[in-house]
């Protein structure tokens, strides 16, 4: 009651620079929680543009290389001389270094726990899957063509499971987190 009294018995003027402060300060407050609100939004912005956009090129380009790898690898069964061999295995090591620059672009994106662990357990398979280049190029030598396309096709399961399973699991995990 004695604020209500108080407030009456002021004359006109104060009771509008009062009620002017009073709503200068709602719209500061206001203001105040509406910037803390848009740092919030631009630091997840900056995390998308930093980690997330950079991270996705990566997947691409990995999954492009390595179905690429698989062609080339495919095409060199088909081959017959020396030369077209020799330009397959060239184009499968350039192939090779594009994923090792890949890698090494996204390596400083990776987070630690569950994205590490995918991304090692990719390079593990994806190192044994490279290996069986040379491993098919002996056999072609040795055995002949059928032979070596039993042994591409022998190596299927492993082909599956290299980088696209894993790194969509790891893009699915980076979605799961987002959400958090």
């Amino acid at each position: 009651m004695f604020i209500a009294s108080w407030f009456r018995n002021r004359p006109v003027s104060v009771k509008v620079i009062f009620v002017s402060v009073c709503i200068l300060g709602v719209t500061a407050a206001l203001g105040a929680v509406s910037i803390n609100a848009l740092s919030s939004v631009n630091g997840r912005a900056a995390d998308l543009r930093d980690n997330w956009l950079p991270a996705e090129r990566f997947l691409g380009d990995v999954e492009f290389a390595t179905m690429r790898f698989r062609q080339v690898q495919a095409v060199y069964l088909f081959h017959a001389s020396e030369a077209e061999h020799a330009a397959d295995l060239k184009e499968l090591n350039s192939i090779e270094r594009e994923i090792a620059a890949a890698e090494n672009e996204y390596e400083h994106l990776i987070d630690q726990g569950e994205e590490r662990q995918l991304a090692e357990a990719y390079r593990a398979k994806w190192k044994a899957y490279a290996a069986t280049q040379a491993r098919l190029t002996d056999v072609l030598k040795r055995d002949g063509r059928e032979t070596a396309m039993q042994f591409s096709r022998d190596q299927r399961k492993l082909r599956s499971s290299i980088s696209l399973t894993l790194f969509k699991r790891a893009l699915r995990f980076r979605q799961f987190t987002a959400r958090k």
